[in-house]
């Protein structure tokens, strides 16, 4: 394929499809920002369609589930208007793939010879998948920043791509250079140039990540990639790698600067895996905050065994209205012998009390399901709350997502339902055969005390701290009225 000089590029973010009964969240798309600025950087001209946002009320209901963004015509008009020299796609999350391949397709029927390039977390994963089903030219495995330009100088010097983190197809075979490289430094990525996107059309909207969020003008942080930990249902490592990285807290601040000073932004969601995982990074962070005078929320978790008093302090002082702790059970056992993860239970409650004292509400999330988990803990993992005190709670039925090591052992020993989801948490998707030494409960059965345990542990919370839960959800509900049995759900 030999290409004229590449100077525009299309980033798209596709339609998102979600459960009926759930929250339409949307945000800024931060990975496509970045890729943005890095474009710019280097004296191109980006164009990003946020097509889950642009055509955020046109809603698609199919059964249970709803698709809400711009059409499949809007996109074609969009590929006329902009003339793409090159089309980059992100696909973050397994459930968005049909979503990706129709844009895809979309894309392939309205210009044939447009290379288009993917990435993301699901096709990192999968690239061979997107490239024999002729979805993408190439897809871009791992961090995407440095790679789209390398990519790009391949192309328009007429060569195959030779970097690591790349597929593509050669010769009618598709060949795949697996990452072996990661952003280092990651200061030396532009922050996100927010004026590729309509914020205030994100402002009105008013759902971001974390759906009830304090303040109506909201932007997203990523201020650290990667984790070290092993959970078995988690696939994101493989993405960001084992090894946390921190972006410099100037480098944090001045990208506060420019959404406080540009977009009038009155609160951050720091959408980090692990905030808190660099205790000294942490502290210095909400030291310095302090002078934004900005609210904040943690809504993926923190590392708790970084947490105290004093980190808990310097956090409220810094402007933290709501911590999340992903404690996942109430079991040590399947914490340490399934789940993988090291939660400090018996520290949960004086850190919830803690945050309680310098008014921070706390959000606690638990999964249940897994493989060789009792009844017995599954019951005692829904009565910890009670017994803690979070300001809400969410129950999920463990997903085994693919990517992580919970999918290759279900897929390895064939528990995986025959209408599996990658989109579904409160129904199961592990189906263990009553023959089988792993079967403990009945799949119905465990979906009907999820929803009614989440139900009425958010009730109960309701009762318990009534000043807190109203001032949580005021905004949500003044905005929203109609759909007040959402604030029940599994959501932050």
């Amino acid at each position: 394929m030999i290409l004229p000089l590449i100077k525009k590029v299309l980033l798209i973010n596709p339609p998102n499809t979600i459960l009926a009964d759930s929250v339409r969240r949307i945000s800024e798309p931060l990975s496509l920002l970045y890729l943005g600025a890095m474009l710019q950087k280097k004296g191109l001209e980006p164009q990003i369609f946020d097509m889950a946002c642009e055509g955020y009320d046109q809603i698609v209901r199919e059964g249970e589930r709803v698709t809400y963004g711009s059409s499949s015509q809007e996109l074609i008009e969009r590929l006329s208007d902009f003339k793409p020299d090159l089309v980059g796609v992100t696909c973050m999350f397994t459930s968005r793939e049909p979503n990706t391949g129709k844009v895809c397709d979309t894309i392939r029927g309205h210009a044939p010879d447009l290379p288009i390039v993917v990435g993301g977390l699901h096709p990192s994963i999968y690239p061979e998948r997107f490239v024999e089903q002729g979805w993408a030219d190439f897809v871009i495995i791992g961090e995407g920043e440095r790679r789209i330009l390398q990519l790009i100088d391949c192309l328009e010097k007429n060569r195959l791509p030779d970097f690591d983190g790349i597929a593509f197809k050669d010769s009618g075979v598709v060949k795949f250079l697996p990452p072996t490289t990661k952003i280092e430094d990651l200061d030396d990525i532009p922050i996100p140039d927010r004026s590729m996107v309509d914020m205030e059309r994100y402002f009105e909207i008013d759902t971001p990540f974390a759906p009830f969020a304090a303040e109506p003008r909201v932007g997203q942080i990523l201020a650290t990639r990667g984790c070290p930990f092993d959970c078995n249902f988690c696939s994101s490592v493989q993405f960001w790698g084992r090894k946390v990285r921190t972006r410099s807290v100037d480098n944090i601040l001045a990208e506060i600067k420019d959404l406080v000073d540009n977009y009038g932004v009155s609160e951050i969601q720091f959408v980090d895996d692990n905030l808190t995982a660099k205790r000294s990074f942490a502290k210095e962070l909400f030291i310095q905050l302090k002078e934004f005078g900005i609210r904040f929320c943690t809504p993926n978790g923190l590392y708790l065994d970084s947490l105290d008093d004093e980190i808990i302090g310097l956090m409220a002082e810094s402007g933290a209205y709501q911590l999340t702790f992903a404690v996942e059970s109430a079991s040590k056992r399947v914490l340490k012998e399934i789940i993988h993860k090291n939660v400090p239970l018996d520290r949960i409650k004086s850190l919830v009390d803690s945050a309680h004292r310098h008014d921070i509400s706390v959000h606690g999330m638990f999964l249940v399901g897994s493989i060789g988990e009792t009844k017995e803990e599954i019951m005692r993992t829904m009565d910890f709350p009670f017994t803690v005190g979070f300001d809400s709670a969410s129950f999920f039925i463990v997903n085994p997502l693919p990517g992580s090591p919970l999918y290759d052992e279900c897929l390895s020993k064939g528990y995986l339902g025959e209408n599996y989801s990658a989109l579904d948490f409160k129904t199961p998707n592990i189906h263990i055969p009553t023959t089988s030494p792993d079967y403990t409960i009945d799949p119905s059965e465990l979906e009907a005390l999820v929803e009614q345990k989440t139900n009425e542990y958010n009730e109960w919370a309701k009762q318990e701290f009534p000043k807190r839960h109203a001032r949580k959800f005021k905004r949500f509900l003044e905005k929203r009225p109609d759909q007040s049995k959402l604030i029940q759900g599994r959501v932050t």
